[in-house]
């Protein structure tokens, strides 16, 4: 797909670029797991776009949803889970307090937060892969590539 170059000086840490080239390459990014190349690296765009004034930014957006772990979406999901599922206790031991089981009630709302970080964890790989394509899109569109010159045949002779 791309090359890979390894940036590292003897005072930065040792990172490796994706470098980009061609505004073909860019089809084959995803930030979902077991559609991205290990090792990532850093994405990098060169060749034509390299002076476009807006390569920065899309660099930048393309790093950001590139490497979007879910994390952040998984972790909202679990407080909102965890704060239903205090909510749900509360309920039931007032409600029913001699029929409430502790211990049951414990281990559902447990799982019930494990799940919606999972889903959390889900969703945000998705939101990242949604704003992976569309800035992909973008780049795309105003990335202008110049054709590929005819080869001259020369007649010896």
């Amino acid at each position: 797909m791309t090359d890979l170059v390894n940036t590292s000086t003897p005072l930065a840490s040792n990172r490796l670029e994706r470098v980009i080239d061609h505004p073909s390459q860019l089809n084959a990014l995803s930030s979902l797991p077991g559609f991205r190349p290990i090792p990532r690296g850093r994405l990098r765009l060169a060749g034509s776009i390299f002076t476009h004034p807006k390569r920065v930014q899309w660099e930048k957006e393309l790093n950001a949803s590139y490497g979007a772990c879910g994390c952040g979406a998984s972790a909202k999901f679990m407080v909102v889970a965890i704060a239903i599922g205090l909510f749900y206790l509360a309920v039931q031991a007032f409600r029913a307090p001699e029929a409430f089981h502790w211990g049951r009630a414990i281990v559902w709302c447990v799982g019930f937060a494990i799940a919606a970080a999972a889903l959390g964890k889900l969703a945000g790989l998705a939101g990242a892969n949604r704003r992976l394509k569309t800035t992909v899109r973008e780049i795309q569109r105003d990335w202008k590539v110049e054709p590929p010159k005819p080869h001259e045949i020369s007649i010896c002779g």
